[in-house]
């Protein structure tokens, strides 16, 4: 498995009183800003800020998950692994691999 070199959580996301808001790392270090977007909407800066606020922690969930379905089969052998688990893995896998930049 790849070990991520993300900073550090939990995150979480303070809004700032001119606008942007952080995200900041466990040791208070600034993970990014989300700035308006196009639409200027301060409901959809909001959501964004929450969902990038929990990106570590879902990261974290779908490694758990991948290796549970992965344990299904004998000695990880994925032909074992019932249907639909395999289609789950494959949808789980993939998204690991965006955040892990192999895809």
């Amino acid at each position: 498995m790849i070990k991520m070199k993300h900073t550090p959580g939990p995150w979480r996301a303070v809004e700032t009183p001119y606008g942007p808001i952080d995200i900041f790392g466990a040791s208070a270090e600034s993970v990014v800003t989300v700035y308006r977007s196009d639409s200027r909407d301060p409901v959809m800066r909001r959501a964004n800020a929450r969902l990038i606020a929990a990106a570590r922690e879902m990261y974290e969930a779908l490694r758990t998950t991948s290796a549970n379905i992965r344990s299904l089969g004998p000695a990880g052998a994925l032909d074992d692994v019932p249907m639909p688990y395999r289609e789950w893995l494959k949808v789980v896998e993939d998204a690991l691999s965006k955040a892990e930049g192999r895809s």
